[in-house]
Formats: C-alpha cells, sequence, structure tokens
C-alpha cells in the first residue's frame, strides 16, 4: 500500500515538474517562459504551447504560425478580392475568427463593409423576386380555378334559365289564348262548351281522362 502511494506521489511531482520547467527532452519551454515572452509589435500574438510570435496576417495552428492569406496571392487588388470572397467566410481552422481580422487589418473596413453590404442587397433583391413569383403563380392558379368553375357553372344555369323563360312563355301565351278565347263570341255558347273549351286549351292531353266532363254540372 506504501509503495503505492509513493508511486503516485512521484508521478504527480514529476508532472508538476514538466508543466512547470518543460519536458525533459527540452522540446516544448515551460510555462515560466512562455508566459515570459514579449511579441513584438508587428508580431503580437503569442502561438502556444511554443510561444512563437505570430504577426496579423497569421493565425496560430498546432503551434506554429500559418498565413491567413494564400501564397500564390501578391497583388493588393487580387488579395481584397480575396478577402471579400472568402477570407470572411472561409470557417477552415482558425481562419474565420483570426484570418477575418487579419483582412480587416490589411484593407479599409469600408471596402469590406460595402461588400457585405452589396451581398446582402443581393439576398434581399434575390428573395423579394422569388417571393414576387411566388405569389404570381398562386394568383395566376386562383384566377385559372374561377374561369373555370364559371364554364362549368355558366352552361347549367343557362340551360335552366331558357327552360324558365319557354315555360313562362307557355302560360303567357296559353293565358292569352283562354282571355282571347273568353271575349271572343261563339257559335257554342253552353256553359259546358266554354268549359271544355277553355280545359282542351290548357290541357289538351288529359282533357278525356282526368276530368270527365259529362259528370260536369254548371248551373246556367
Amino acid at each position: 500500500m506504501s509503495s503505492k502511494i509513493s508511486t503516485m506521489a512521484l508521478i504527480g511531482f514529476l508532472v508538476l515538474v514538466i508543466a512547470t520547467f518543460g519536458s525533459v527532452s527540452g522540446l516544448e519551454p515551460s510555462l515560466l517562459d512562455v508566459t515570459a515572452i514579449v511579441c513584438p509589435a508587428e508580431k503580437p500574438y503569442i502561438c502556444l504551447p511554443y510561444g512563437v510570435c505570430c504577426g496579423g496576417d497569421q493565425f496560430c495552428f498546432q503551434g506554429s504560425c500559418e498565413s491567413c492569406f494564400p501564397a500564390d496571392v501578391s497583388e493588393e487588388s487580387l488579395l481584397l478580392k480575396w478577402c471579400q470572397e472568402k477570407g470572411l467566410q472561409d470557417v477552415s481552422v482558425m481562419r474565420h475568427r483570426s484570418c477575418a481580422l487579419a483582412c480587416y487589418a490589411r484593407f479599409n473596413s469600408s471596402v469590406l463593409q460595402t461588400h457585405k453590404d452589396k451581398e446582402e442587397e443581393t439576398y434581399f433583391t434575390d428573395r423579394t423576386i422569388i417571393i414576387a413569383a411566388t405569389a404570381s403563380v398562386i394568383f395566376i392558379q386562383f384566377v385559372v380555378i374561377v374561369i373555370l368553375i364559371k364554364c362549368l357553372v355558366s352552361p347549367r344555369r343557362r340551360v335552366e334559365e331558357n327552360r324558365a323563360r319557354e315555360e313562362s312563355t307557355k302560360t303567357v301565351e296559353a293565358s292569352n289564348q283562354i282571355n282571347e278565347m273568353m271575349e271572343q263570341p261563339t257559335d257554342v255558347d253552353t256553359p259546358m262548351d266554354r268549359m271544355r273549351a277553355i280545359i282542351q286549351l290548357s290541357h289538351p292531353e288529359s282533357i278525356e281522362e282526368t276530368i270527365p266532363l259529362t259528370d260536369i254540372t254548371i248551373n246556367p
């Protein structure tokens, strides 16, 4: 039991020594040395764990300083274009956080902001066009549906109106004929003959079937 405690104490002591004074191999500096490093103004950023100083256009990656800007871009105009198109949107490794600052540090922020505003304006313009086109398509579909419904309903309504008009015309004509017949003198002047004539005009097909006129008694 005492040997285990001694072993754990020794391991803890070695870890503390390595963390404080560096590794045994000497590849990594101690924490005291790293915190004591003062980077120059042109390379103000400390890259851990080795304490390397990185410049404003560099980012720290796995203990070394990597350039934010691609090596094949040297002209300022191309570099500005790279910052506008990729440098502010690149999310690989640490570029999204540090290299965006490098682009703003190297170029005027108003220039980069103008590009961003143009992108936002283009986005909103495209979105407005899409919304307007969608609304137009929906409206056109609604109009087409309304027209189809009218085309289906109108013939049926027209047929019903024509039928009602014909029935009304027939009723008026029959009424006129009855009135004319009642007003004009006739050779058969008995009440029975007049009744027979009126019924024949009104219902010529059922004069003998439905109303037996022989059973009708009319007082003169």
